[in-house]
């Protein structure tokens, strides 16, 4: 384990989660129902690249949508400012390159795009209708 870094059990971490802002949770909720992992897994210390890029997606989303500074989005993500600079950067170029990572950020950018379906989760509506 890294020094300055400690492990936070899973129920700490969920604990957390609860206490963020409700449409920062929300988007927290899609990103990793779409990605399938859980929240704990989100706020955890993984380094998993799913959940990393699920993080990164998150960041993204949050700074373009709400305007959230790199130091608001590493307090909420339990992340260092410059980690969440880092996150915003690289979904910017994945989309400007058109990957699917880039893709799934910018279709939740746009929230009149995303609907909830019961018992089918999220969907992303795409331009032409197509779900």
């Amino acid at each position: 384990m890294r020094r300055g870094i400690t492990a936070r059990p899973l129920e700490e971490s969920l604990a957390r989660a609860q206490a963020l802002p409700e449409p920062f949770m929300a988007l927290c909720g899609e990103v990793s129902e779409a990605k399938g992992i859980s929240l704990g897994e989100l706020f955890s210390r993984s380094q998993d690249r799913n959940v990393a890029d699920a993080r990164h997606v998150i960041a993204w989303v949050a700074h373009e949508r709400w305007g959230y500074s790199s130091t608001r989005l590493g307090t909420l993500l339990q992340r260092d400012h410059t980690t969440m600079l880092q996150a915003v950067a690289r979904i910017d170029i994945e989309i400007r390159i058109g990957s699917a990572l880039g893709r799934f950020a910018a279709r939740l950018h746009q929230p009149e795009q995303v609907r909830r379906v019961p018992g089918e989760g999220v969907v992303l509506e795409l331009a032409d209708g197509a779900a």
